[in-house]
């Protein structure tokens, strides 16, 4: 078991954006969000577990960094300052602006192969269990940094 904070992105009212735009320029503008986020992430001493859609889930583990918490803060601010620059371009280009939801939480989990939890032909890496964690207790950074409960 260890401890670590572990960050979800997700983009608000993309379904509806995406069905907007050919798959093609759909993939290009996820490719430079995603491309963008990925190396705050990497800045903050996080680690890009998965892509879930348009989400992200990233880990940032005390063996990298005492400070996760604060890391996964600073990067998620820095994040949204950075589709702000990202949304100049995208609102010019395709006329569409993108907002990003974040969820960060700070707790123990185990992390590593989990097929022993389920089925020993499927496992993923890095899955994360938290402990004493609700959904609910996610504290959420919406666009402008306000951070609020959900």
């Amino acid at each position: 078991m260890t401890r670590a904070t572990v960050m979800f992105t997700d983009l608000r009212d993309f379904t509806p954006i995406s069905l907007r735009f050919e798959p093609q320029l759909v993939l290009t503008i996820l490719n430079r969000y995603f491309n963008e986020m990925v190396a705050i992430i990497e800045n903050h001493n996080g680690t890009v577990d998965k892509f879930i859609g348009d989400s992200i889930m990233a880990i940032f583990y005390e063996a990298d960094s005492p400070n996760t918490c604060r890391n996964a803060v600073i990067c998620a601010m820095e994040m949204q300052s950075a589709l702000k620059a990202l949304n100049s371009d995208f609102k010019q280009r395709y006329d569409v602006e993108l907002r990003m939801g974040v969820g960060i939480a700070t707790g123990s989990l185990i992390a590593g192969i989990q097929s022993w939890v389920a089925l020993p032909e499927a496992h993923e890496e890095s899955e994360p269990f938290f402990k004493h964690h609700a959904e609910s207790e996610l504290p959420v950074l919406e666009e402008g940094g306000k951070i609020v409960r959900v």
